[in-house]
C-alpha cells in the first residue's frame, strides 16, 4: 500500500513536470514557426549589424513541409528502403562504417572552411586574444579601470584559457584555434548522436542529425570565430551525456566528469550558464523521482566547480596584477539593454547602454545596477501601459533572434579579415548575393526544423518517451526567455537551435512511420500514435496564414530598404577580365598624362586598359604603360584622390564595375566613391554619388 502510494505520488509529480516542460516547449515551437512562416531577418553585411525584417511566403513553407513528409513517406513503403533500415538496425558494421563517414565529412568541411579562410579575430575576439598577449608580455593594462577586462571580468577565463593556448601555439595563432573549433563541432555533434542512442532512438535517427548538422552549415562557418561558442557548446553537451549516463549506471566518475564539464562551458562563455542551469534542474527531478540521497552528489559537484570557475580565475589574476576586479559592467545593464526600443540594430540588439552607462556612473558597478534597474521598471512601466508597442516589440526581437536562417554566420565571416587571399568558392558563398541564395535553403530548412520539433512534442506529448529526453526541451526555453530579456542577438540564439535537431528528425521518424503504416493491419497498434495531430497542425497553420496575412505588416516592411541596400552592398562586378577601352558619355575616353600624375579625357585615340577582376573586384590597368589605378586615401573628409602606381606598387583590387542602365557602368571604390568625371575641362576624379557629378562610364561596342 505504501509503495503504491509512492508510485502514485512519483507519478503524479512526473506528469506536472511533462506537462509544464512540454507546454511550455509547444508553445514556443508554435509561435517561432508561426514567425518563420512569414518572415525571414537578414543582417546587412556590415559592422551597422542592422536587421531588414522581410516578408516570406508561407505557402511556400507549407508547400515544402509537405513534400518532404509525402516523399520520407513514399521512400519508407518503398521495400528497397525497408529492407536497408532493418539492415541498418541489426548490422553494428554498416552503422559504425555510416556513423564515421558522416562525422569525417562534418570535421573534413570544417577543416576545409578553416584553411581556406583562415579568418583573423575581431572584436570582443580581438580584445580576449591581445589580453591573453599582454597577459604573457606582463602588460596588465586591461584590468585597469577603463581596460577591457576591468569592464568585462566575466571573460577572464576565455582569456586564462588564450593564455594557457599561446604558450603551446603560441599568440594570435588563429588558424589553430579555429581547428580546436572544427573538433569541438564533430564531437559535439557526436555527442548528439550518443545522446540519441541513450534516449533509444533508432540508428537512422543518428545518422539523420549528423547529415541534418552538414546541411545546416552556418555553424561549420562558425569554425572561423576565435571565441567560446563551439567550444563551450561540445563540453555542455558532453556534460549533460555524462550525467545521463550516471543516472543509469551510477558511476561517480561520470558525476565528477559532467560537473567539470559543465564549469568548463561556463567558463568558455558564460551564456552556457542557461545549459547548467538545464543540468541542475535535471538532477534534481532525478533525485526526486528516484529518491536515493547518494545521488545528491551531483548537484553539490555542479554548485562545486561552478564555484571553482568562478572564483580561481580571479584569484589568479589579482594575485597577478594586484587589481581588485570588483567592479565591471552590471549584468543588469544587459537586461535594460534588451527592453529598450533605440537600438538601431532592431528591438532590444546592442545600443552600447552597458559601456556608456558604465562610464555615466564612474565606474561603478552598484551604481551602474541601480540605474540599470530604473531603466528596466522604465522600459516595463510603458510596455504595461503600451500593449500593442509590447507585442510589436517582443515580437520583432525574437523575430530578429530566431528568424534569421544563417543565425549571423555569414555577417560574423563578413566584418572579419583574412589572412589569406581568399579563393573565388569562398568569396562567392560569403558574399551578399552568396548569403542571399543560401538564406533561401536555410530558410526553408529552419521552417522544416520547427515543423519536426512540433511533430515531436505531439508524439512525445502522448507516448512519454525517455525522460532524460526533456532536458533539451527545457533548455531550448530557458535560452528563449533568457533572450527574451537579454541583449538581442541571433549569434547567442543558434547554440540552442541546434538542440532542435534530434527532436526534429525524431519527429518526422514518427510522423512518416505513422502515414506508411496506414493502411496496413497493424495501424491501430499502441506503437503507432495515429497521424491526426498532423493533420490538425496543418489545418491550424493554414488557419493561422490566413487570418493573419493582414496583420503581419509590422515584422515583415523592410522589403524595399533591404533591395536598396542589397544593391548598394552587392560586390559582384559588371566585367571579367577583358582589355577595352573607357568612354564618358560623349564619347571622350580615359587618359592620362604624360607624366602620369593625373587623369582626364582625352578626344585623341582610345587608350585601351585592361580590367583584371577577381572575387568581385578588378584592377584598372593602362597595360601599355604598366600602370595601375589607385585611389589615394586621404587623412581628411574629403574624397579619396587619384594616382597611377607601377607594377612593383601594384595595389590590392579595389574597383567594383556595376551595371548603369542598358549599357553603361559605373566604377566605384568601397561602398561610397564614384569615379566620375567633367566633361568641359576633362577631369577625372573620385566624389560621392550625391555630388551629382557624371559616374556613368561606357564599355567600347562591338
Amino acid at each position: 500500500m505504501i509503495k503504491s502510494l509512492s508510485e502514485n505520488r512519483r507519478s503524479f509529480f512526473e506528469e506536472i513536470y511533462h506537462c509544464i516542460v512540454y507546454g511550455f516547449f509547444l508553445i514556443i515551437l508554435v509561435f517561432l514557426t508561426f514567425l518563420c512562416a512569414f518572415c525571414t531577418c537578414q543582417l546587412d553585411g556590415t559592422y551597422t549589424e542592422v536587421t531588414y525584417f522581410l516578408p516570406d511566403s508561407p505557402l511556400l513553407n507549407l508547400s515544402v513541409f509537405l513534400a518532404v513528409l509525402i516523399l520520407l513517406t513514399i521512400l519508407k513503403r518503398l521495400p528497397a528502403s525497408s529492407r536497408f533500415l532493418t539492415r541498418l538496425e541489426q548490422d553494428d558494421q554498416l552503422f559504425r562504417s555510416l556513423h564515421r563517414t558522416l562525422l569525417g565529412i562534418l570535421f573534413g568541411l570544417s577543416l576545409l572552411w578553416v584553411l581556406s579562410t583562415q579568418r583573423r579575430a575581431g572584436a570582443d575576439q580581438l580584445n580576449i586574444q591581445n589580453t591573453a598577449y599582454w597577459f604573457k608580455l606582463g602588460d596588465y593594462s586591461a584590468f585597469f579601470k577603463e581596460g577591457y577586462l576591468a569592464r568585462y571580468p566575466n571573460q577572464i577565463g576565455l582569456v586564462l584559457i588564450s593564455w594557457l593556448f599561446s604558450l603551446v601555439f603560441g599568440s594570435h595563432n588563429y588558424t589553430v584555434f579555429q581547428i580546436f573549433n572544427a573538433l569541438f563541432l564533430t564531437g559535439f555533434y557526436s555527442e548528439l548522436s550518443k545522446l540519441c542512442e541513450l534516449f533509444g532512438q533508432k540508428r537512422s535517427i543518428r545518422l539523420s542529425v549528423l547529415l541534418t548538422g552538414i546541411l545546416f552549415f552556418p555553424l561549420i562557418i562558425y569554425c572561423s570565430f576565435v571565441y567560446g561558442n563551439l567550444g563551450g557548446q561540445y563540453f555542455a553537451v558532453l556534460a549533460f551525456r555524462l550525467e545521463v549516463q550516471y543516472f543509469r549506471k551510477g558511476r561517480t566518475l561520470c558525476a565528477v566528469l559532467a560537473a567539470a564539464f559543465a564549469a568548463l562551458a561556463v567558463l568558455l562563455k558564460m551564456n552556457y550558464l542557461i545549459f547548467w542551469i538545464g543540468l541542475l534542474i535535471y538532477a534534481a527531478v532525478e533525485i526526486l523521482r528516484n529518491r536515493k540521497a547518494s545521488q545528491l552528489i551531483l548537484p553539490v559537484l555542479l554548485l562545486g566547480f561552478l564555484w571553482i570557475q568562478s572564483v580561481l580565475p580571479l584569484m589568479i589574476v589579482r594575485s597577478v596584477t594586484s587589481e581588485p576586479l570588483d567592479q565591471g559592467c552590471s549584468s543588469l545593464a544587459w537586461v535594460a539593454m534588451g527592453l529598450q526600443q533605440d537600438s538601431a540594430r532592431a528591438p532590444g540588439w546592442y545600443n552600447k547602454y552597458n559601456i556608456n552607462s558604465y562610464r555615466e556612473n564612474g565606474y561603478n558597478k552598484q551604481a551602474q545596477a541601480e540605474a540599470a534597474k530604473e531603466s528596466i521598471r522604465s522600459s516595463l512601466s510603458y510596455f504595461l501601459h503600451n500593449k500593442r508597442d509590447a507585442i510589436r516589440f517582443f515580437t520583432k526581437k525574437t523575430a530578429s533572434q530566431w528568424c534569421n536562417p544563417d543565425f549571423q554566420g555569414f555577417w560574423v565571416f563578413q566584418v572579419q579579415t583574412s589572412a589569406v587571399e581568399v579563393s573565388e568558392w569562398v568569396w562567392r558563398l560569403i558574399s551578399i548575393d552568396g548569403e542571399r541564395t543560401a538564406n533561401v535553403f536555410l530558410n526553408l530548412l529552419e521552417f522544416l526544423i520547427l515543423c519536426g520539433s512540433l511533430l515531436w512534442c505531439v508524439f512525445s506529448w502522448k507516448e512519454r518517451g525517455d525522460f532524460a529526453a526533456s532536458v533539451f526541451p527545457m533548455i531550448f526555453i530557458g535560452g528563449f526567455l533568457f533572450h527574451l530579456v537579454w541583449e538581442a542577438k541571433s549569434q547567442y540564439t543558434v547554440s540552442y537551435y541546434v538542440l532542435l535537431f534530434p527532436c526534429a528528425v525524431s519527429g518526422y521518424s514518427r510522423c512518416t512511420d505513422c502515414l506508411a503504416e496506414l493502411r496496413k493491419a497493424h495501424r491501430a497498434e499502441k506503437s503507432c500514435v495515429p497521424a491526426y495531430p498532423c493533420a490538425v497542425l496543418l489545418l491550424s497553420a493554414l488557419l493561422i496564414a490566413t487570418v493573419f496575412r493582414g496583420h503581419t505588416s509590422f515584422f515583415t516592411s523592410d522589403r524595399e530598404k533591404y533591395e536598396e541596400r542589397f544593391a548598394s552592398l552587392s560586390i559582384r562586378s559588371y566585367v571579367e577580365s577583358c582589355v577595352t577601352p573607357l568612354y564618358s558619355s560623349s564619347g571622350q575616353s580615359l587618359a592620362f598624362q604624360k607624366d602620369g600624375e593625373s587623369l582626364l579625357l582625352s578626344d585623341e585615340s582610345a587608350r585601351e586598359i585592361w580590367i583584371s577582376s577577381y572575387c568581385g573586384r578588378s584592377s584598372i590597368h593602362f597595360e601599355k604603360n604598366g600602370l595601375y589605378l589607385t585611389a589615394k586615401e586621404t587623412a581628411s573628409e574629403e574624397p579619396p584622390g587619384l594616382v597611377l602606381l607601377p607594377a612593383d606598387q601594384k595595389p590590392d583590387q579595389r574597383w567594383v564595375i556595376k551595371k548603369s542602365g542598358d549599357s553603361g557602368c559605373t566604377i566605384l571604390y568601397g561602398e561610397d566613391y564614384f569615379l566620375c568625371y567633367d566633361e568641359s575641362v576633362g577631369t577625372v576624379f573620385l566624389s560621392p554619388v550625391s555630388a551629382g557629378n557624371s559616374q556613368v562610364w561606357y564599355f567600347e561596342q562591338e
